[in-house]
């Protein structure tokens, strides 16, 4: 998408604005504070994500079903340090409550 709106910016600037445009370096990247803010909640919203998707893919590969509730629990946890504990006792526990109550 970064082509397309590339072109429908820069075709409605004037020639003036279109100079500056072009000398805008390829790698910049916008500094601003909300946006940082909004790009390291993403990555965290991200993480945590990826962290309870692998503890579902384990209970699978184990052949534990997990229960829509106990799905809902996983991933409503935003703590990634928390996941990181169910994901490494996913590994060996005897059932997905035996995970999901530390």
């Amino acid at each position: 998408h970064k082509w397309y709106y590339y072109d429908l910016i820069f075709g409605s600037l004037g020639s003036e604005a279109r100079k500056a445009f072009e000398m805008i370096p390829e790698n910049y990247q916008y500094r601003d504070k909300g946006m940082r803010k909004a790009k390291a909640e993403g990555k965290a919203e991200g993480k945590a994500e990826g962290l309870a998707e692998a503890i579902i893919d384990v209970f699978q590969a184990r052949g534990l079903v997990v229960s829509a509730e106990q799905r809902k629990q996983i991933f409503a946890c935003a703590n990634v340090d928390q996941l990181r504990e169910w994901l490494a006792a996913a590994i060996v526990a005897a059932s997905v409550a035996d995970t999901l109550t530390r």
